[in-house]
Formats: structure tokens, sequence, C-alpha cells
């Protein structure tokens, strides 16, 4: 008998939240593009292009991770998604690591990848 964790389920109903905001407002970047660098260009910085694209990817991870938890099908489509986005948040934190230098607070962006795969540790399939 498959028994999704509260936090499972709760922690997907973020995602998904998440998810559909990040992708308004990564669209809204993208059809905004040329005002934002014109901006950022007076003040001297620029965004890289990829910055567009990591947001967008984000915004997707974060919305089918939402969807595999509250569907809970089984666990090892839970578990594709815990891994796609540990992966993803790694690859984030090398990137603004990088780009910006070592911040402390960004290690807190593991938060929400960890307290997922603790929800789907405690569910049973």
């Amino acid at each position: 008998m498959k028994k999704t964790s509260k936090l499972l389920k709760g922690m997907s109903i973020v995602y998904l939240i998440l998810g559909v905001l990040n992708l308004i407002s990564s669209v809204f970047s993208l059809l905004m593009k040329d005002s934002i660098e014109s901006t950022l260009q007076s003040m001297g910085m620029s965004v890289p292009t990829i910055s567009y694209i990591l947001t967008l990817i984000g915004a997707i991870i974060m919305i089918v991770a939402g969807i595999l938890g509250i569907m809970h099908k089984s666990k090892q489509s839970i578990l594709y998604a815990v891994v796609i986005l540990l992966v993803y948040y790694l690859g984030i934190f090398i990137y603004n690591t990088l780009s910006i230098g070592l911040a402390p607070l960004n290690l807190l962006s593991f938060l929400l990848p960890l307290l997922y795969t603790w929800g789907w540790y405690q569910s049973e399939d």
C-alpha cells in the first residue's frame, strides 16, 4: 500500500507553487530582457543569457517534482525527481559560487530539496 508522507505532500505543494511563480517570473524576464539589459548596462552591469535559461529550467524541474510528489505513483519516480532536484541545485550552487563567490546563504538553497528528500524517505511504497 502506498503511503505518502505529509512532508512529501507538503513539499510537493510548495514546489508546485514556487515552480509556477518561477515560470511566470522567467517568462516575464524573457519578454522584458531588452529593457532589463539596457537598465543594467546603464549601471555597468550585465546578466548572462544562461541565467534566463537556468531560471526557466528550474521552474520546469520544480513543477515536475511537485506533480510527481502529489501523484506519488512510486518511490522510484520520486527518487528520479530527488536526484534531478539535487543535481540542479548543486549546479546552481556551483554557478553562483563561480560567478559571485561563496556565500554562506547559498547553502540554504539546499534546504527545500533536502526536505523533499526526507519526505521521499518517509514515504512507503
